[in-house]
């Protein structure tokens, strides 16, 4: 498994922008909400508790801009608990970067980028068959080009995904 994220990782990374600038950008308020849990971290998200294998986690793409800190394990807490939960802090709020279609116009895969300074955090929604439910989620902690942690998530998401906008 480690062999696969290092691998995947100098996929994921690379950034892609560029190719797809001509695109308009994409409207969240159609995207659904992503649900699952945790698969891996490597790394260190600098953060009191840090995200592991095993816990939720769930991200509404729809206000995904106002967002300050991803949340993991928020199911699990109870309204009189003081216990900390898994996060991990975006330095600035998250912006669409890119999405990608499959040519018939499905969805492919999605970048939002949340960038301050020399720090970022990128969390990339990818799925790899147009028609397998689970989608791969990578949430990458940077700072300059050095990558100091990484999260691979599976979710699924719960409605489907906007078509390419004509």
């Amino acid at each position: 498994m480690r062999n696969c994220i290092v691998v995947c990782l100098s996929v994921v990374v690379c950034p892609f922008a560029s190719l797809f600038a001509d695109e308009p950008a994409p409207d969240l308020s159609k995207f659904p909400k992503l649900q699952g849990k945790v698969v891996q971290t490597l790394g260190n998200f600098k953060v009191f508790v840090a995200p592991k294998a095993g816990v939720s986690f769930q991200l509404d793409l729809k206000v995904a801009h106002k967002l300050k800190t991803l949340f993991f394990d928020e199911q699990k807490r109870r309204p009189d608990a003081a216990v900390a939960l898994p996060i991990v802090i975006l330095p600035a709020p998250l912006a669409v970067e890119a999405v990608r279609y499959h040519p018939n116009g499905t969805f492919r895969n999605l970048r939002l980028v949340s960038k301050m300074a020399s720090r970022s955090v990128t969390i990339d929604v990818v799925r790899e068959e147009r028609d397998d439910p689970m989608l791969l989620v990578w949430v990458i902690a940077q700072e300059g080009d050095r990558v100091f942690a990484v999260a691979l998530l599976e979710c699924e998401a719960d409605g489907a995904f906007p078509n390419r906008p004509k």
